[in-house]
């Protein structure tokens, strides 16, 4: 395990891999993480809301099976990257603006990963992303009835998307 103090800055300016079993604890008030290279997360995060940092050009690469994306700030540049989905149906966390956001699941089985569930805010300022979806699809929908799905640009190099009607609160949207 890797503790952060509190009141105390870490500085990723290049990549910091946090495996399977390890956990990075960062939750200490005052303890504030800047990402200027890659953090990249398939272990355990312990972290309180914005006090990763994640700046131009940075990177936080949710490496999980679902879970749960810490709330971060995501300044102009900064990257969301999901790339661990295998089997889960979808994952919390991702209720943010973001700046470039990034879906590249290799290895995601024949299941549908949702983004959209109950939250009604999904943004990305800059771009939003598909690279792979393995065997399954990207669905952007909800059962509570996602409301807004905001790009400034979107992109696609692989895999499967779909957008999906709702009638629930916010109903069909595109």
């Amino acid at each position: 395990a890797l503790t952060l103090n509190s009141s105390t800055t870490a500085d990723i300016s290049g990549t910091l891999n946090v495996n399977a079993f390890g956990t990075y604890n960062m939750s200490n008030a005052g303890a504030i993480n800047t990402v200027t290279g890659t953090l990249r997360n398939a272990g355990t995060l312990n972290t309180i809301a914005n006090n990763i940092v994640v700046n131009n050009n940075g990177t936080f690469d949710h490496g999980l099976d679902g879970g749960t994306l810490p709330t971060c700030v995501w300044n102009a540049g900064s990257t969301c990257r999901i790339s661990g989905v295998t089997s889960a149906g979808n994952m919390n966390g991702h209720s943010q603006v973001f700046s470039r956001f990034v879906y590249d699941c290799a290895s995601q089985g024949s299941q549908n990963f949702v983004l959209g569930v109950n939250t009604s805010l999904f943004e990305a300022i800059e771009s939003f992303t598909v690279n792979r979806t393995g065997s399954g699809s990207l669905q952007l929908t909800s059962s509570g009835g996602q409301r807004d799905f905001t790009f400034g640009n979107y992109y696609q190099y692989g895999g499967t998307v779909s957008i999906t009607k709702n009638t629930g609160a916010g109903g069909q949207r595109s």
